[in-house]
């Protein structure tokens, strides 16, 4: 079974460890595949929403034993399986800081420089692992997108005639990019709360969460840079990156990987608040709304 529920989160925490009786736990509900609880700033539970997302974090274990053979640079987390009535994983909280735009902002520039240059190569080098070793333990990402058809109701329920012909046109661009990327390994969820750096350097230290890992476009994991560190701060790290990676991306895909799979997301966000988010009342859609809205009279100036 698996709830948003924070009561019956708590007790099922408290079944398989009654020593956290009286310890704080902080519900983070920002995740859309799991519910993050953290115990006391020094243990992570991960309650996945759904049955797709149990299967994946049950194999996580493999998965991060071959990343830490591959990648003996970082810190990965070594996960427990709590196979109980509520299903959860749990795992000692890495070391470091998170690093999120508001503290890259706080940083002097040698720390931002640092905090860059080891974002980047954390990606070339994932991005250059086999994928066929990883194959049996993470899926394929389907960056084809379904019918339209599917997407018409809310699009035109929710924008404008012009903005839902455009939102449909970069969804189209999309589909049509999609047939010919590279394969690679990837994160694929690349944002400042989902890894660590040191306090001091701001390097990169450790990663987690890998929900969303998966064999896919290098495109599909820089995507989302630019949209949590800004446009000119991802620009730069999408700079360095084609600097030294083996295969640079197309920044004209990554664009149309950037806006359509956000259209993409509102739809899909919107449709799961019936069921596997229903519980969830953190998610601002007339804010998300508006922010589709200005991708949308942004993809337009650039045509």
């Amino acid at each position: 079974m698996h709830t948003n529920d924070e009561k019956k989160i708590r007790a099922a925490i408290l079944e398989a460890f009654p020593e956290f009786e009286g310890a704080t736990m902080e519900f983070n509900h920002r995740g859309w595949t799991s519910v993050i609880v953290d115990i006391d700033g020094a243990y992570i539970c991960k309650f996945p929403r759904n049955e797709e997302k149990y299967e994946h974090l049950k194999k996580e274990r493999k998965l991060i034993e071959l990343l830490q053979e591959q990648m003996d640079d970082y810190e990965f987390p070594e996960r427990t399986h709590i196979n109980a009535n509520i299903p959860f994983f749990i795992h000692k909280k890495l070391q470091g800081e998170h690093f999120p735009l508001e503290a890259y902002q706080n940083a002097t520039k040698e720390q931002q420089d640092t905090f860059k240059e080891s974002f980047v190569d954390f990606l070339t080098k994932l991005h250059e692992l086999p994928p066929d070793k990883f194959q049996e333990f993470v899926p394929v990402k389907d960056e084809i997108l379904p019918d339209y058809s599917e997407l018409d109701p809310i699009l035109e329920q929710d924008f404008s005639e012009e903005e839902s012909a455009e939102a449909k046109n970069l969804l189209r661009a999309f589909n049509n990019a999609a047939k010919d990327r590279r394969q690679v390994v990837g994160h694929y969820d690349m944002h400042g709360y989902n890894f660590v750096v040191d306090p001091v350097t701001k390097k990169i230290t450790g990663f987690f969460d890998f929900d969303e890992f998966a064999i896919g476009s290098p495109e599909f994991d820089l995507r989302e840079v630019p949209l949590h560190y800004g446009e000119n701060v991802g620009s730069e790290i999408i700079d360095l990156y084609n600097q030294k990676a083996k295969h640079p991306v197309d920044l004209n895909d990554l664009q149309r990987v950037h806006y359509g799979w956000s259209i993409f997301e509102y739809v899909r966000t919107k449709k799961r608040l019936d069921g596997d988010l229903k519980d969830v009342d953190k998610i601002d859609m007339n804010e998300y709304q508006e922010e589709i809205k200005q991708l949308l009279k942004n993809a337009k100036m650039r045509q």
